[in-house]
């Protein structure tokens, strides 16, 4: 295929397709980023619901936890005194009820009856063993247990634990946090507990929503795969979906947290950067193949032109003058050749002026010749001889004016299809030369490239390692703030016990109550970012990934180019060779012009002694 093809039509094409690919490799890549942000962000927000729920029963056993710490309140339950018992207990439950939204405090007897609930204290010695299997495994394994139920108000989290008192087992206790509107409102963007079975499992439909106007999105899950304890993720249109299954102590699913947080943000923000680049890469793709295709129409112009010329020189005509305007290097090219076809017209010129001065002269020395036959007849048997060295004389000269001009003719066409080769090989091998070095350029740079690309890569996971462990260490403080939070309290109502001496105490336990709750909020925040981070990192992760595996396929196909320049330098070589032919040509015949010169010299002496 022609160069001026190349440049005209292939190069412009290869320039469109490749920027159109790259456009739509990084819509896919923008897509695909954006699909898995949303993905990580579903899983995400699942793990924060179970996270909120395990909190929320973490509370419930500081609650219970810190009231058998309380000597009295063991010590009244074991008596069964349920006066001093409410009147021990009631604090705490407004207390709690206030700050973690506890629902209620029960105390059981040995035989799993109801001793009292704060809740209803009216309500006692009703029969709890047909259908609070956890209370009984309490007083079997006499370990505290966690479990799930259904409270008027809805589903609850609770935590029960034995009570011992003098080393005997004297019944169980339970502290209940609800997880109704206060718990939704805690969670992500909207939120939804729905509650599908009672605690004897019986089909009902309850709902607590975190906003009352809020319409009910939990229809567009599988209920089915909810109740089989599966947590649900997904994201449609503008909002991220999450349900996260609430299990009774037995196992069995009998409710469910509905949520759903707006990304509509990140969709605005992806279908922005997808008009964008999808824009910006038509354009820069058309101005490229319009800028390539009028460069390739321009050498293509100035290459015809430049072969026209060639063509008419190789055919002799030494006439032609090349002034094509411009200063790239066919223009320089087309310059030279005018200038050594100017050279090869006057050299012409002067060889053919010699030749006809030589004729004249042949055309006198023969018309002396006659001359002095006709006037010395006795003589002609003498000046036979010279007469007869003069006509071979002037046959040598015309024969030899014939080949010097043969000659002269034949050495004009080589040394310009010499001279044109050379230029072309000249031309071919700067090139070839110019697109080896630049190659070998781009290898080295796709080389470092990939190293730092492996180098971010560590990084990256590094950065994801830590964390995992920072998120680890907040967990703990979070822990303590709660565990301080609950002792001010406790400090709190025992100062309010004793009056006016434990005032003071009383501010104290107050302050560290703040200090443990500002503790909380900063750590709570602290997590939220560590989250960011961590789905930030593992995109990163991904990018990288696929950037490694971008730059190593960009690395085979620049070795692919780097062959193919090989080949290009192997035919420059060729080229080369041939010139050196044409070349070594050139020198035989400017041998043979120089014989014939010297045979014209011969001859004019012959004529010379003639003419003694």
């Amino acid at each position: 295929m022609k160069l001026r093809t190349w440049l005209t039509f292939v190069v412009p094409i290869v320039i469109l397709v490749s920027s159109l690919a790259i456009m739509f490799i990084g819509r896919y890549q923008i897509s695909h980023v954006s699909q898995h942000w949303k993905d990580v962000y579903a899983l995400s927000s699942a793990q924060d619901i179970q996270s909120k729920i395990d909190s929320e029963a973490e509370k419930a056993k500081v609650i219970v936890e810190t009231l058998l710490k309380n000597e009295d309140i063991v010590a009244t339950f074991a008596e069964k005194d349920r006066d001093k018992l409410i009147e021990l207990i009631m604090p705490y439950h407004e207390m709690y009820a206030k700050e973690f939204g506890l629902s209620q405090i029960h105390f059981h007897t040995p035989d799993v009856k109801s001793f009292l609930r704060t809740s209803n204290l009216q309500k006692y010695g009703d029969d709890l063993s047909s259908f609070r299997s956890d209370i009984l495994e309490v007083k079997r394994t006499q370990k505290g247990v966690f479990a799930t139920s259904i409270g008027v108000a809805g589903p609850q989290i609770r935590y029960v634990a034995p009570m011992i008192y003098n080393g005997e087992y004297i019944g169980s206790v339970e502290a209940n946090v609800n997880l109704t509107e206060g718990f939704a409102k805690k969670l992500k963007g909207e939120a939804i507990v729905r509650v599908f079975f009672d605690e004897k499992g019986n089909k009902i439909d309850l709902m607590a929503k975190s906003k009352p106007e809020l319409d009910d999105f939990t229809n567009l899950f599988d209920i089915d795969k909810l109740l089989k304890g599966e947590i649900l993720s997904f994201v449609k249109g503008d909002y991220v979906y999450d349900a996260v299954p609430i299990k009774n102590f037995e196992g069995n699913v009998y409710a469910g947290v509905f949520q759903r947080v707006n990304v509509k943000e990140v969709v605005d923000a992806e279908k922005s950067s997808t008009i964008i680049q999808l824009v910006v890469s038509i354009a820069i793709s058309i101005a490229l193949a319009i800028l390539s295709f009028i460069i390739g129409m321009r050498l293509k112009n100035n290459i015809a032109k430049l072969t026209e010329k060639m063509s008419l020189v190789a055919n002799g005509d030494l006439s032609v003058s090349c002034d094509m305007q411009g200063k790239d290097e066919i223009s320089e090219i087309c310059k030279i050749m005018g200038d050594v076809t100017s050279s090869l017209r006057d050299a012409t010129k002067n060889v053919v002026d010699q030749s006809n001065s030589i004729e004249i002269l042949s055309g006198d020395l023969k018309l002396a010749a006659d001359n002095l036959a006709h006037s010395a007849e006795g003589f002609k048997v003498s000046f036979g001889q010279v007469t007869e060295s003069a006509q071979n004389a002037s046959t040598s000269l015309n024969e030899a004016t014939n080949s010097v001009q043969e000659v002269a003719m034949s050495a004009t066409n080589i040394a310009t299809a010499a001279q044109e080769l050379s230029e072309n090989a000249n031309m071919m091998a700067q090139f070839a030369k110019n697109s080896s070095d630049a190659v070998s350029s781009i290898i080295q740079s796709i080389h470092q490239t990939k190293q730092k690309a492996n180098e971010t890569l560590k990084v990256v996971s590094s950065v994801a390692d830590s964390a995992k462990n920072i998120k680890e260490i907040v967990d703990t403080i979070n822990s303590i703030s709660e565990q301080t939070n609950l002792l001010a309290l406790n400090a709190a109502i025992e100062a309010a016990r004793a009056g006016e001496a434990g005032r003071g105490f009383a501010v104290v336990a107050d302050e560290i109550r703040k200090l443990a709750e500002e503790s909380k909020v900063a750590t709570g925040k602290i997590a939220d970012i560590l989250n960011g981070i961590q789905t930030g990192v593992e995109k990163a992760d991904k990018a990288t990934n696929e950037t490694v595996n971008a730059i190593s396929n960009v690395e085979k196909e620049s070795e692919k180019v780097g062959k193919s320049l090989d080949e290009i330098l192997k035919q420059i070589t060729t080229v080369t060779n041939m010139v050196e032919s044409l070349a070594a040509s050139s020198q035989e015949l400017s041998a043979s012009a120089e014989e014939m010169s010297s045979a014209l010299t011969t001859a004019t002496n012959s004529i010379a002694e003639i003419v003694d």
